[in-house]
């Protein structure tokens, strides 16, 4: 240890000594140890940070899923029925559905349009979320539905609503046409699913083909994902035999809840990974090709350490002393160069965990920390013992005889390899950086299909209690385009589905020879579309979709 703090003293020396290539070597590896810190922090955030569920590894998703006549997986959220059917699969601890839809809130300074889920019985052997404050729903309570009066909200609306009063549990608030008594209050930062504002309970109505549940399961301890599959198997077979309007082709689109919250986030974090892990590998051979061209202009130095009895091992020491210290202030200004790309990591992390779970904070956790010192210490050996290899068999005779002014032999050699090695790898980092600008110019670039500068879009849902007819609320959708196309300058048209929304969206379609109620035939669209896995009763492609229920993503 005693040899170690004088070979690390020697080596600060140095670098004072030299503070122009020191500090090149300490910018360079500060580049490559900052951003990997940087994408690792986001692949921390997004992959490995733990979701604040109980035992968030038994968590899955469940959404239908049909296999459509070209091949491709449509899936969509649950309906009722469907959802009932897969409480009896055994290898379920709880399941839970929630559907998403908006309302108004009347009685502040003015109306405030605000998230409402509409939560089934299951959330405490799913998800095992409960109130910070107050008190979950009563099975009374989920029986009866939004009938029951009760609602829980988010601890923003608490605070935003309420001003953060003890005295709002228990108080009255309206939404819509309907008052509702505030029974609890969620942790804070919690919003799942929907960004949701408040929280009121439903019943499960198997004949109901107008409400659709994103669902969650909890599996029991000791089941794995393929035995999920083998029981969604039977349990989309008894769907197509208790429901025979089933289409051909139904079953379940299954995947962990990691998988459904990161979305496809974990390709881009993978090649961002990639990408600065060459950054990296550059960042090292810059700094061994800087200690290899110092240590060959020190051959003397080295001769007359081997003349005094040092062996190759004691060499290697120093030059790691040095590596170290280099590294040391390079991990120092990379956390400094992380912190500065946390701006744009932050972006990488999907909405669902920064907006609906409370994980919008790049954190320094001790993985990233210890993941930025490992790194630094990985880079300061690589830049060492290349060096080291390219004097490890210089003769000190000859060391000594030309003073050190010569650069061939092996350490020559050595340098030319590192060259070559460095332009190799500069120029794939360099053709990867080249093809992302390419397509990101290219997305931006790419026509919609209609002129988007100066497009506003917004979203109406009009009260039910004031337009509870489709006549009314053509009339105020007809009112509002007569009235904002008035203005000069301004265009305006409104659809029912947003072109690019995203998500999946039906309709029920009636055909002319329809019999009688419920034959209709139903479409749908999703946007867009997404690689999943289907469990389904048999391989055969779709045949007509079901009459359709509301989908969200």
């Amino acid at each position: 240890m005693e040899g170690l703090w004088q070979d690390l003293r020697y080596a600060t020396r140095l670098v004072r000594r030299t503070p122009r290539n020191s500090g090149i070597a300490v910018a360079i590896l500060a580049l490559g140890i900052g951003a990997n810190t940087a994408v690792f922090s986001a692949v921390n955030h997004v992959l490995l940070r733990p979701l604040p569920f109980s035992t968030p590894e038994r968590l899955i998703r469940v959404r239908d899923a049909v296999v459509s006549a070209d091949g491709q997986l449509h899936p969509f959220n649950m309906s009722p029925r469907d959802i009932l059917v897969l409480r009896e699969a055994a290898v379920f601890e709880g399941v839970i559905g929630f559907g998403g839809t908006n309302m108004t809130l009347i009685g502040g300074d003015a109306p405030e349009r605000v998230s409402v889920v509409l939560q089934t019985e299951g959330i405490e052997a799913t998800l095992n979320v409960t109130p910070s404050d107050g008190r979950g729903f009563s099975q009374e309570e989920l029986r009866h539905g939004v009938a029951s009066g009760a609602a829980i909200i988010s601890d923003g609306l608490w605070k935003t609503h309420f001003g953060g009063s003890r005295t709002a549990l228990g108080s009255t608030m309206q939404l819509d046409d309907r008052r509702f008594t505030v029974i609890g209050v969620m942790p804070p930062l919690y919003a799942f699913p929907y960004q949701a504002n408040v929280w009121l309970p439903t019943a499960l109505d198997p004949s109901d083909r107008s409400q659709d549940f994103a669902v969650f399961g909890r599996m029991r301890p000791g089941a794995t994902l393929a035995q999920v599959r083998v029981a969604l198997g039977d349990v989309a077979r008894t769907v197509r035999e208790r429901y025979p309007d089933a289409p051909v082709g139904f079953g379940f689109e299954v995947m962990t809840i990691q998988e459904n919250l990161s979305g496809n986030q974990t390709g881009t974090l993978q090649a961002l990974t990639t990408a600065v892990g060459f950054l990296l590998l550059t960042a090292c051979v810059n700094v061994a090709t800087l200690l290899l061209a110092r240590s060959v202009a020190r051959r003397r130095e080295f001769a007359i350490r081997t003349v005094l009895g040092a062996g190759p091992f004691r060499h290697l020491r120093q030059l790691l002393a040095e590596a170290l210290v280099l590294a040391g202030l390079g991990c120092a200004a990379g956390l400094l160069v992380a912190n500065w790309l946390s701006t744009f990591t932050a972006t990488l992390i999907p909405s669902v965990l920064s907006e609906q779970l409370g994980l919008a904070t790049l954190r320094t956790e001790w993985r990233v920390a210890g993941f930025a010192v490992g790194i630094s210490l990985t880079s300061a050996f690589i830049a060492a013992v290349i060096p080291a290899l390219g004097s490890w068999n210089a003769s000190p005779r000859t060391a000594l005889a030309d003073g050190g002014r010569t650069t061939g032999g092996r350490g020559g050699r050595t340098l030319g390899l590192l060259i070559v090695a460095e332009t190799a790898v500069t120029l794939v980092l360099l053709a990867a950086a080249g093809l992302m600008v390419q397509n990101f110019l290219r997305l931006r670039s790419h026509p919609l299909g209609f002129e988007a500068r100066g497009l506003v879009a917004m979203e109406l849902m009009p009260a039910p209690a004031a337009y509870a007819s489709a006549s009314a609320r053509s009339a105020l959708i007809r009112r509002i385009v007569e009235e904002v196309g008035a203005i000069p300058g301004v265009s305006i048209a409104a659809t029912t589905v947003n072109p690019l929304g995203g998500g999946t969206w039906g309709s029920a379609v009636i055909t002319e020879d329809a019999a009688a109620p419920g034959s209709e035939r139903g479409v749908q669209r999703q946007l867009p579309a997404r690689d999943a896995r289907v469990v389904r009763d048999d391989e055969s492609a779709a045949a007509p979709w079901p009459s359709i229920r509301r989908s969200g993503s």
